[in-house]
């Protein structure tokens, strides 16, 4: 688990090569005093889910991203252009030079900005969770020796599980029956474009977003390491 160090967010100049942005989800901020920014297909999304909590966390991730983007790509955040791609995974469709992924989990929300296809995954760690029954269908037997010889098994296992869709999501290849040869232990990754949806050497990190939110990144290899930042109420002030 990489160490990092998590700067002010209005210390970023926005051009960095890949940038890491956390945001603590304020339940407090009433989702309608952002939402005008979000199109219509948006607010109808946020509304097709069930929980009222899991609507407000869509609204505000959404927010931050087009915000976030608005900051890099010099636009009003409401006219940034998102389109859906393979496996759904959004995409800009009028600034192609730029790539972008967002994760969200208990009361984190996690967005990457990247000039260079990018991942990221967060979990939040329950120590209850009996991750057992998917320990063989997910993980090759290396990765599963790794998980049940660690002291901390369930530790091990949200690690490896946030590499793996990490990995994945830098791709939009999504989670299927190739998901046990996703690699995911530590070190540099060259993956087959038949598993993972894109050939070429890869980069995975593990880092912390905060005490129990284990959480990693993908990128190519080739790409400068990623900056991090924390946003605060003022982003969405």
């Amino acid at each position: 688990m990489s160490s990092v160090q998590w700067q002010n967010w209005d210390t970023c100049s926005f051009t960095d090569e890949l940038a890491i942005f956390r945001f603590e989800w304020p339940y407090q901020i009433a989702p309608e005093a952002i939402a005008s920014e979000l199109t219509p297909a948006e607010i109808d999304r946020a509304h097709r889910f069930r929980r009222q909590e899991d609507q407000h966390r869509f609204v505000h991730g959404r927010c931050i991203l087009r915000r976030l983007l608005g900051n890099y790509l010099g636009q009003s955040p409401a006219t940034i252009v998102l389109a859906e791609g393979v496996n759904r995974k959004p995409m800009l469709t009028n600034a192609p030079g730029w790539h972008f992924n967002l994760s969200h989990s208990g009361n984190w929300i996690l967005v990457a900005v990247s000039q260079q296809w990018v991942g990221v995954d967060l979990e939040k760690c329950v120590p209850e969770f009996d991750y057992k029954e998917i320990l063989s269908p997910s993980f090759s037997e290396s990765e599963q020796r790794f998980i049940t010889e660690s002291l901390h098994c369930t530790d091990a296992f949200y690690t490896l599980w946030t590499r793996k869709e990490a990995l994945v999501k830098a791709t939009a290849k999504g989670v299927d029956e190739d998901f046990a040869r996703i690699p995911s232990l530590d070190g540099s990754h060259t993956v087959d474009s038949l598993i993972i949806g894109a050939s070429g050497n890869w980069q995975v990190n593990s880092f912390l977003v905060e005490e129990n939110y284990p959480a990693a990144v993908a990128h190519p290899l080739k790409s400068k390491a990623p900056q991090f930042y924390t946003l605060d109420r003022r982003f969405l002030g």
